[in-house]
């Protein structure tokens, strides 16, 4: 009897159909690394909502100088009024509170008014330290180095801004304001006059136009206050402002409390 010699197996790596092994590894790479940035574009896109709650939480501690929590869905401003009449800040006097109160109201009829006469966008009212200010862009109202009304777009703006006023008895106080870099000209000595000369020229068209002259009253500030730092054009495009400053008080009750206490 014949031994049976053994078969040998074929090599089946080299004719084994598909693709190589190293395939294997590439794809799970591949894979990693396409989860890996579907997670940092995840990452850094902004949720509005959150985005609002952190905008509306820093507006407070700029204008109204405390800070409230934003955890909690923000409230409206009718409910903000009722729970500071209810619990006052910690170190606010029970007097603080209904002024600041009164000056919200304020602000929301100024509000209202501004967006009636079409203001809305282009000029802005905010409440600080218990008084309304409007903040009117001096673009808008002033050549550079000039303190005469420009043209016929300021004239206008003072008007819808005058009729808002004219339906209100406080006393308002004109404030004009330059960046540090301003062109001064010959007509004037320094930014406090230009500054000054401006805040005249807006209470004297408010004077022309049925606003009472016991209710105004102008001051220049040159670049004394700023609200941008002038280190760029933006910025101090925003310094050059008229401020009109709005507060809850009449002209007699502005004389009572001047008689009550003749050093304030």
């Amino acid at each position: 009897m014949l031994n049976a010699k053994p078969r040998l197996k074929k090599k089946q790596d080299e004719d084994a159909p598909g693709a190589p092994a190293w395939m294997l590894t590439f794809g799970d790479m591949m894979t990693l690394l396409l989860t890996f940035f579907v997670l940092l574009v995840s990452m850094s896109v902004i949720r509005e909502e959150e985005f609002e709650a952190a905008k509306k939480s820093i507006q407070q501690v700029f204008l109204h100088g405390y800070w409230r929590p934003t955890r909690t869905p923000i409230p409206s401003e009718k409910d903000r009024i009722e729970s500071e009449r209810r619990s006052p800040e910690p170190g606010r006097t029970g007097e603080d509170v209904p002024e600041e109160i009164a000056a919200l109201h304020i602000k929301q009829q100024i509000d209202s008014r501004l967006d009636q006469v079409g203001l809305g966008g282009l000029v802005t009212a905010y409440v600080s330290m218990r008084e309304v200010r409007i903040r009117i862009p001096d673009q808008i109202l002033f050549g550079v180095d000039s303190a005469e009304l420009k043209d016929l777009h300021a004239y206008e703006v003072l008007h819808g801004i005058a009729q808002v006023l004219a339906e209100m008895d406080y006393c308002v106080s004109i404030e004009g304001h330059t960046a540090d870099r301003d062109i001064v000209g010959e007509q004037f000595e320094d930014l406090w006059q230009l500054s000054t000369a401006r805040a005249l020229a807006v209470l004297r068209y408010f004077e022309a136009n049925d606003i009472a002259p016991e209710r105004l009253s102008a001051v220049g500030y040159g670049a004394t206050r700023p609200v941008a730092d002038n280190d760029t054009f933006r910025n101090r495009a925003l310094n050059r402002r008229v401020e009109l400053v709005v507060r809850d008080m009449t002209p007699k009750d502005f004389q009572k409390r001047s008689d009550e206490d003749p050093g304030r």
